[in-house]
């Protein structure tokens, strides 16, 4: 990874590979992927810019109450939480969370290292490092 590009920030492009536009940043090449910019949806220049709504913005949510609930707190925020099948990094990944999103908290692994949460109707892991969580969740039954 060269580094991040601020909403609307703009580069030179030298190509394109498949999803991704090839771009000049900070003199070396790199690559952004193009459905994140306006050279991808085929709108504005053929410049990168990237799209103001890509980039995913916290959600509106409390996690305060006797409700056990987490919100997803990441560094970056164009990536998303993994959420998992298991506790565990080895577990297949079946979807994702954006910065932001809050979450009800079902239980925890025996570690306390993993959330486990409801995603698309099932029972999934997500893990607990990458969170801000209330007393509730942190006091949530070990369900693995």
């Amino acid at each position: 990874m060269l580094g991040y590009l601020a909403s609307g920030e703009s580069l030179p492009t030298t190509g394109r590979s498949g999803e991704w536009a090839e771009v000049t940043y900070r003199g070396a090449k790199g690559y952004v992927f193009a459905n994140l910019t306006t050279a991808g949806t085929g709108t504005g220049s053929p410049a990168p810019t990237l799209v103001n709504s890509s980039v995913p913005t916290a959600v509106t949510g409390s996690i305060e109450g006797t409700s056990p609930k987490a919100r997803v707190l990441l560094a970056n925020p164009l990536v998303r939480l993994n959420v998992r099948s298991g506790p565990a990094l080895t577990a297949s990944v079946v979807g994702g969370l954006a910065n932001g999103t809050v979450v009800d908290v079902l239980g925890l692994s025996k570690n306390g290292e993993w959330l486990q949460i409801t995603y698309a109707g099932a029972k999934a892991w997500i893990n607990a490092g990458a969170t801000e969580t209330n007393a509730a969740a942190k006091a949530a039954p070990v369900t693995e």
